[in-house]
């Protein structure tokens, strides 16, 4: 199975499929009521990291591909997409912080042990869209 996170309000569970993006299952319920897809490269079958964003009003998930894509959970609309601009891509990995309506999501990519990239993206507002403030 791939990664999940117990939401901030502690009813939900995000859990990263594997095959095409996230599921979101209600505590004690045994299918998801959302499901936030992304084509995936399934090759490898490697999980990727999950995220609650704006309080569980967004999540967010890493790919194989490099990208790191944010969904509204009201909808299910993907809003964003974070781009890694870095080849060849394996794994991005996602952590985020929340202090009131400040938001810091952080983003890495490995190709290797020797080739890290790591990007800080930040969101002033609630449930505004992440600008990137630094990368390395």
């Amino acid at each position: 199975s791939g990664h999940c996170l117990l939401s901030p309000d502690e009813q939900t569970v995000l859990i990263s499929n594997l095959l095409e993006g996230m599921d979101l299952y209600r505590i004690c319920h045994c299918h998801p009521y959302c499901r936030f897809k992304y084509t995936a490269d399934t090759s490898d079958n490697l999980p990727v990291q999950v995220a609650f964003l704006h309080d569980g009003h967004a999540v967010a998930c890493g790919s194989m591909d490099g990208n790191v894509m944010v969904w509204d959970v009201a909808n299910e609309d993907q809003i964003q997409v974070l781009p890694h601009d870095v080849c060849p891509p394996l794994l991005t990995v996602v952590q985020a912080y929340q202090y009131r309506d400040f938001m810091l999501l952080a983003t890495g990519m490995s190709h290797s042990s020797e080739n890290m990239y790591i990007q800080i993206w930040h969101s002033d507002t609630s449930r505004s869209a992440f600008l990137l403030s630094m990368d390395s």
